[in-house]
């Protein structure tokens, strides 16, 4: 129930900002040429480091993101 909780706020936060959201055969969404994984603080690349498409993990309950992380709250900025 928290990882629909995220996708949704994920999701919801970048289409009222305007962006086309998608769903993806290899990660939670596709936005342009951008493959995004959703989690927890948790989540490891594990699900999309065999992807040749740029991934990104976007992690909840994490304040600064790394290389190729970014926290979830910042997608609400977008809004």
């Amino acid at each position: 129930m928290v990882g629909t909780k995220r996708e949704l706020f994920f999701a919801q936060s970048l289409v009222n900002a305007g962006v086309s959201v998608y769903a993806s055969d290899y990660a939670d969404f596709q936005v342009q040429d951008y493959l995004f994984e959703i989690g927890g603080k948790n989540k490891t690349a594990k699900q999309i480091a065999k992807i040749s498409q740029p991934a990104i993990l976007v992690k909840d309950d994490i304040l600064i993101g790394d290389q190729n992380t970014i926290p979830l709250y910042c997608f609400g900025f977008c809004y």
